[in-house]
C-alpha cells in the first residue's frame, strides 16, 4: 500500500469525517459498484473474489459496515483500479 493510501485512510480515521458515526451513510460507492459491474458483472462474483460473502459487500457497498484497509488494497487490485484513485473509489463523501 503506498504512503498516500495510508495517509488517507489515517487522516480519515483521525477526523472520524466530521465527527459522523461509523454507519451514517457517509460514502458514496456508485463509482466502486459501478466498476465492479463493469468488470465482475455481479456483486456476488466479486464478493466471492475478494473473500467475503455477498452480504458483506452489500452491507459495505450500503455504509452498514466499513471495507478494512486489506479489502480495499485487494479491491484496488481486482477491480485495476490505479491507486491514485483510491479517493474517488473509496472515500467520497456523500452530499
Amino acid at each position: 500500500m503506498t504512503k498516500k493510501i495510508c495517509y488517507v485512510i489515517l487522516c480519515l480515521e483521525k477526523n472520524k469525517l466530521n465527527k459522523k458515526k461509523v454507519g451514517e451513510s457517509m460514502f458514496d460507492y456508485r463509482k466502486l459498484d459501478g466498476k465492479i459491474t463493469e468488470v465482475y458483472k455481479t456483486q456476488y462474483k466479486f464478493a466471492e473474489a475478494l473473500g467475503i460473502s455477498k452480504a458483506s459487500i452489500s452491507a459495505k457497498l450500503n455504509n452498514k459496515t466499513n471495507f478494512t484497509q486489506k479489502e480495499i488494497y485487494d479491491s484496488l487490485r481486482l477491480l485495476k483500479i490505479p491507486e491514485s484513485e483510491v479517493y474517488s473509489y473509496f472515500f467520497k463523501i456523500k452530499v
